[in-house]
């Protein structure tokens, strides 16, 4: 349908539906004479394009040392002039312009959660909705030690005991993917750092109650207790394993000094069942304690039933009477107790003069 504009050279068209449209305009003169007429397209697009969905390929939905999170989608579609470029929005932030791209590899990203949305824009440069959220969880942290490493067993790492059934207790350290689990090794080495190939344990606190090979002693030999762990110093290490396979490198260690056997008597003088026909006597007792340390306080003398006020060191005790003893036969006892209260009682007699 024509529509007369007078003499005007412009005019204006409202409401005009989404589309392509041409418009043609011819010119009438006084006479009447109608000319040939030109003609102009014009493109409508009022609608917002169609909205993207994207799918994430590399880092999944759970935590994930992934960090390089892949995205992609396909174009949705427009109305009218047709979409011409995507935008996408990390962690929320300012969106940015990816052109006519259809995927999104991420740069590498830090330990933590990401989020990716896209939207797309059409000829107009109207945009569509934002796209469904991608939620990444990327952990590339190594795990913190084990935190508060305790024995309700053994407490003081520097004291010795006579249990050799160790328990220790700890907690989790915080993570962001969460902990998942723990190396440890039980050694005489003071710095071992636990790996994978390490014992392991998902629970926190563990009872050191067995070592199935046999264990070196503090001499260095061979040997395997039925329980629990043989004399000597040892160190019990721990790393942490988180639930993306991060092991930490910082390692919680842990002294325990165990000392089950009592201290060896040895070189008693006079020997047992000896005689002696010096009524003054010096009495000498040697010991030796391989773990704790003989407890000098705790060293006693008994001589025909009296203690004595004998002299100790932390390897022999000696004594010599004040006064001359009887003929006949004399019994002595010795009491060694070691830092652990293992104790040694060893009696034996000797002969002075003519019994």
């Amino acid at each position: 349908t024509w529509v007369s504009v007078g003499s005007s050279t412009n005019f204006s068209l409202s409401n005009q539906p989404d589309g392509a449209h041409i418009i043609y305009v011819r010119a009438t003169d006084v006479p009447g004479n109608i000319g040939n007429a030109s003609n102009v397209s014009i493109y409508v697009d009022k609608t917002l394009p169609n909205t993207p969905i994207i799918k994430e390929w590399h880092s999944g939905i759970n935590w994930t040392q992934h960090d390089t999170p892949y995205l992609s989608w396909t174009d949705p579609g427009d109305q009218g002039s047709g979409i011409t470029r995507f935008a996408i929005s990390v962690d929320s932030g300012a969106e940015s312009d990816l052109g006519y791209v259809l995927n999104y590899h991420s740069a590498q990203l830090s330990t933590g959660s990401h989020s990716f949305k896209i939207k797309s824009y059409d000829a107009s440069n109207q945009s569509s909705n934002w796209s469904n959220t991608i939620i990444v969880y990327i952990d590339t942290s190594l795990p913190a030690v084990p935190a508060s490493l305790t024995s309700p067993t053994h407490s003081n790492s520097n004291k010795w005991y006579k249990e050799n059934n160790v328990l220790f207790n700890w907690s989790s350290p915080s993570d962001d993917s969460g902990i998942y689990g723990y190396y440890y090794s039980i050694d005489r080495v003071n710095d071992t750092m636990p790996d994978s190939v390490s014992l392991w344990t998902t629970n926190t606190s563990i009872n050191i109650s067995e070592v199935i090979a046999p264990q070196i002693t503090a001499n260095g030999s061979a040997e395997k207790n039925l329980s629990g762990l043989v004399d000597g110093l040892w160190y019990f290490h721990i790393v942490s394993r988180d639930n993306t396979g991060n092991v930490g490198t910082n390692t919680s260690h842990y002294a325990i000094r165990i000392d089950t056997k009592a201290p060896s008597v040895t070189n008693l003088t006079p020997a047992d069942n000896a005689s002696n026909q010096n009524k003054t006597p010096l009495i000498r007792v040697d010991y030796i304690d391989g773990g704790s340390g003989v407890n000098v306080s705790s060293v006693k003398l008994i001589l025909d039933g009296t203690i004595v006020n004998a002299t100790a060191n932390e390897t022999a005790l000696t004594y010599t009477p004040t006064l001359n003893l009887s003929n006949g036969i004399h019994t002595a006892i010795v009491n060694v107790t070691d830092n652990s209260t293992n104790y040694n009682t060893t009696t034996w007699k000797f002969t002075v003069g003519n019994a």
